[in-house]
């Protein structure tokens, strides 16, 4: 017997129906993940929380290993440096897909703005392992300048040996030593043009390393400053102190236990932050270079083993891990 017209019709009808409840179900599933939200507001940002019933267990595990109340769902508010904080602002609202396991907190989502960043080439900086804070991007130079006290000069001539896309490193490897590094060509010997009555410029050669220090007075506070400088390959390593840049230089050529930085891992990344916790004053370097709140506030921080953030143009993502 021959099927009607209108038995096809009607099964085709029936069948559309049928997909098209099972893609708004699986869509609803794949919406159905505790969520949380980054929110500009004046001088600060918000972290509001959605969590779903499967996931309460879990989060309240979070809360109690890092020492937090539970009324953190209901928001916590936090500053930034500068320069963070500007690139955070012009991407919030923010808001990122939660998953929780034993011992790590893991975020991901996708940015409502572009970011405006260049993106990083794929060099990868190796980092001691005792490093605590290190952050990545293409625009580090006004930060540097305003961490480690150098010159303005010095400045100058840095932004004038470096593009907009060349990758730039901040980071600390001790509670008082931070070093600023950068991608570049020229011969760290133009720097001898800075000599005068503001500068002092002074070579010491290494085996086959040259390292260059130039000395200043610091106009806030009148104290003679140093700022040591020495390059690796085309990496241009910037410190306060001059055993710290023979170390890194050191660390460079037969580097041991080393820490490969940023983590691409075949994504493409405009701006990058790890955090490890290997210092009792973790809570304020953190404090220091990257969020600017009362002590109090970071008390949980002693509870994180390391913290990673890659952000790319159109995405982001993160990790924390409990100890």
């Amino acid at each position: 017997m021959a099927i009607k017209p209108k038995i096809i019709l009607g099964f085709a009808v029936l069948f559309l129906i049928s997909l098209t409840f099972i893609a708004y179900s699986l869509q609803n599933l794949r919406n159905k993940v505790s969520t949380a939200q980054i929110s500009s507001g004046i001088n600060n940002f918000k972290i509001s929380f959605n969590i779903l019933s499967e996931d309460r267990e879990q989060f309240e595990k979070s809360l109690e290993k890092l020492s937090f109340p539970s009324s953190i769902e209901e928001g916590v508010s936090f500053e930034l440096d500068a320069t963070s904080q500007a690139q955070l602002a012009f991407v919030a609202p923010v808001t990122a897909e939660i998953s929780f396991s034993n011992n790590s907190i893991s975020f991901s989502g996708i940015l409502n703005r572009p970011y405006t960043l260049s993106t990083l080439s794929s060099h990868q900086l190796k980092l001691p392992s005792s490093t605590n804070v290190a952050i990545a991007g293409s625009n580090l130079a006004q930060f540097a300048y305003t961490e480690l006290e150098f010159p303005q000069r010095l400045l100058d001539w840095i932004e004038s040996n470096i593009t907009p896309s060349t990758n730039q490193y901040f980071f600390n490897i001790q509670p008082d030593a931070n070093i600023y590094s950068f991608l570049s060509s020229t011969p760290i010997e133009g720097l001898k043009s800075l000599e005068g009555k503001e500068i002092s410029y002074i070579e010491e050669s290494t085996e086959d390393t040259k390292i260059i220090y130039l000395t200043y007075q610091d106009p806030q506070t009148l104290q003679e400053k140093t700022i040591s400088i020495a390059k690796a390959g085309d990496l241009v390593f910037m410190t306060s102190s001059g055993e710290t840049i023979k170390e890194l230089i050191s660390f460079q050529k037969s580097p041991l236990d080393e820490i490969d930085f940023p983590n691409f891992s075949n994504k493409q990344i405009s701006y990058a932050i790890y955090a490890r916790n290997n210092s009792d004053q973790f809570a304020s370097i953190l404090r220091s270079l990257i969020v600017k709140s009362q002590p109090q506030t970071l008390e949980f921080v002693k509870n994180i083993e390391s913290f990673y953030l890659a952000l790319s143009k159109k995405s982001f993502s993160a990790l924390i891990v409990i100890k």
